[in-house]
């Protein structure tokens, strides 16, 4: 009981250490104006956009994984620019679950951003974004387990319906988050990924 009170303030302190050191230019998310130019006619479909949320998880995940993200989702549209991402709170009528979102509507929870790509035929690409579609509305689940369904977990395996696409978990030791998980990370560091935007701002 004491060792679990004492990781439990151990976990405490390091949101408030992660927060107080990963703070950035826009605590109050990223105005789509801001973005670098001609960037929105850049993307293609199946691309893979990353930010770091506004919420004291996110940067407590940036935290742990050692990265400027916390999140990830994949671009399913570019007429309209649209996102597929599962999350808990973006948008407030679809709690839980993986909602489309605009890209406005994903930068408005973003601390930093940044756009990879798929090193593989346009074609792959849009039928990996065509898989990813197929899970839409379904429940936001953070589990260790293969139960498991949140950002990263339904995009790896939406990709390996048609890729060998190996990414490596991270082992977490705390009472709330014991367990391996798949962080945005791993896919940023990928071999098959290409920068499309580098970290935003930097």
């Amino acid at each position: 009981m004491i060792l679990r009170l004492k990781n439990f303030v151990f976990l405490g302190f390091l949101v408030f250490i992660a927060f107080f050191i990963q703070s950035t230019h826009y605590p109050q998310g990223i105005p789509l104006q801001n973005l670098p130019k001609n960037l929105k006619s850049q993307f293609q479909v199946g691309d893979f956009v990353f930010r770091k949320g506004l919420d004291s998880d996110s940067v407590l995940i940036a935290y742990l994984s050692h990265s400027y993200f916390s999140h990830i989702g994949m671009i399913v549209s570019t007429q309209p620019l649209t996102i597929i991402h599962a999350t808990t709170n973006d948008k407030p009528q679809h709690k839980n679950q993986v909602i489309l979102s605009s890209l406005e509507e994903f930068l408005s929870q973003s601390r930093t951003f940044g756009v990879k790509r798929l090193k593989v035929n346009p074609k792959i690409r849009a039928e990996i974004a065509k898989k990813a579609q197929s899970y839409l509305g379904q429940p936001f689940i953070l589990k260790s387990d293969s139960t498991s369904l949140y950002c990263t977990t339904f995009l790896e395996e939406s990709i390996k319906t048609y890729l060998d696409f190996e990414v490596p978990y991270m082992q977490i030791n705390f009472p709330i988050l014991g367990g391996k998980y798949l962080f945005p990370q791993s896919f940023w560091e990928h071999s098959l990924m290409q920068t499309i935007l580098d970290v935003f701002p930097h």
